[in-house]
C-alpha cells in the first residue's frame, strides 16, 4: 500500500489502553481487545526497514504520559497530545510545560534514536459527543483565533518538535455537522464565515513565515492567574539580538470549565471570560521596543509597524478575552 500510493505515514486509531491496567497484566500480557503493544512493535518496525522515514501515528492521547512505551516500544513516531479531551487546561503556561516536558524527554535519548514529536491538536469537530465537548467553538470567535495562534506561537525548541494537527479542515468556523455525516454518504454543512477564515489563515502564514514562531523557544514572561494577563516571548536558540513579546488576556468569551460538586462529581459549567484592565508590562531589561504586528483588513495579514519608543514599559487599559498583541523587541 506504501508503495503504491505513496503514504508518508499512517494513523493508528483505538490505541489509547495499550500498556495500562484496561489492557495489560502488571507481567505484561495482553487482555483486552486492542492489539498487543508487542504487535504494534512489530508492524512499525517492518515498515520502517522498507522506508525509514515512514511516519507512524498513535491515536493515544498521553493518558499517564507512556512516552516511552509507544516511542521506543511500539516504535510510534508522532502520539496525538490531550488538547481534545483537556482544552480547557492548555493555557500558555501548560503549553510551555508541555514543551519542556518533551524536550526532557528527547534530551535523554541516545544519539541515534529518533526524536518524538507529539501533536497540538485542534480539533473542530467533537462539540457533539458529550463524552469529549471540548473544541474551539465552544470558546467563542476570538477564543477559536487565540486558540490557534496559542499553538502556532508557542514553539518548544529543536528537542521540542509539536506540530499542528488541525481536525475538519473547515477554517470557516463550522460548529456542529460532523457527527450527522459519519458513516454516511452526505456532504457536511460548511459555515461561511469569512472574517474568521481570514483571521485565522493570517495567523497561519505568520507563524508559518516568521523564523522565531517557525523554529524558535518560547518562554513564559508573565502569568497572572486571577486576571488572565499573561504574556510570553520566542527567541532563537542560537542567538539573541531580536525576539517577538505576546501579551493576551489567556481567558476566552466563553469557555466550558469542570467544577467539583460536594458529593465529588463534577459538573459542567459555562464561564464567561471578563476583560484586563490599566495592566503594565515591563520590558525585558537590554531590550527596546522595535515594531507591532497588528491585523491589517485591507491585506489579510499581519502588517509590521516600526516603534520608536524609548519606554520601559507597556500599557494596556483594555484586553478583551483572548485578544492578543504582537511585538519585535529588539537588544539595545
Amino acid at each position: 500500500i506504501c508503495s503504491d500510493y505513496n503514504f508518508d505515514g499512517f494513523r493508528v486509531d483505538h490505541i489509547d489502553h495499550i500498556v495500562d491496567a484496561f489492557s495489560e497484566t502488571k507481567e505484561g500480557i495482553p487482555i483486552s481487545y486492542r492489539a498487543p503493544r508487542e504487535v504494534l512493535g512489530k508492524l512499525n518496525k517492518e515498515l520502517k526497514k522498507e522506508i525509514p522515514h515512514f511516519a507512524a501515528l498513535a491515536e493515544y492521547m498521553l493518558w499517564d504520559n507512556f512516552f516511552g512505551e509507544y516511542h521506543n516500544d511500539m516504535a510510534f513516531d508522532l502520539l496525538w497530545g490531550s488538547d481534545i479531551v483537556s482544552q480547557y487546561q492548555k493555557t500558555p503556561e501548560r503549553i510551555a510545560q508541555d514543551n519542556a516536558q518533551l524536550a526532557e524527554y528527547n534530551a535523554a535519548l541516545d544519539s541515534n534514536t529518533p526524536k518524538l514529536s507529539i501533536l497540538k491538536t485542534y480539533n473542530n469537530q467533537d462539540g457533539e459527543f458529550r463524552s469529549i465537548d471540548q473544541y474551539p467553538g465552544q470558546l467563542g470567535e476570538d477564543g477559536a483565533l487565540f486558540k490557534w495562534f496559542k499553538f502556532k506561537s508557542l514553539p518548544g525548541g529543536s528537542q521540542s518538535q509539536r506540530p499542528v494537527l488541525y481536525i475538519d479542515g473547515d477554517e470557516s468556523f463550522t460548529k456542529t455537522g460532523i457527527e450527522s455525516v459519519i458513516g454516511e454518504e452526505k456532504s457536511m454543512l460548511r459555515g461561511k464565515n469569512y472574517e474568521f477564515y481570514k483571521k485565522f489563515d493570517a495567523i497561519n502564514r505568520f507563524t508559518l513565515n516568521n523564523d522565531l514562531t517557525r523554529y524558535g523557544f518560547s518562554e513564559i514572561y508573565l502569568n497572572d492567574n486571577e486576571t488572565g494577563f499573561t504574556s510570553w516571548m520566542i527567541r532563537s536558540e542560537n542567538e539573541d539580538l531580536e525576539r517577538l513579546l505576546v501579551v493576551a488576556n489567556r481567558f476566552a468569551p466563553t469557555e466550558k470549565m469542570p467544577e467539583e460538586q460536594k458529593d465529588g462529581s463534577s459538573q459542567t459549567t459555562v464561564k464567561e471570560g471578563k476583560a484586563v484592565i490599566n495592566a503594565q508590562l515591563p520590558l525585558p531589561d537590554g531590550f527596546k521596543l522595535a515594531a507591532e504586528y497588528v491585523f491589517s483588513n485591507e491585506t489579510d495579514n499581519f502588517e509590521e509597524y516600526e516603534l520608536n519608543m524609548c519606554c520601559q514599559k507597556l500599557c494596556f487599559e483594555h484586553l478583551s478575552p483572548s485578544e492578543f498583541k504582537i511585538f519585535k523587541i529588539t537588544r539595545v
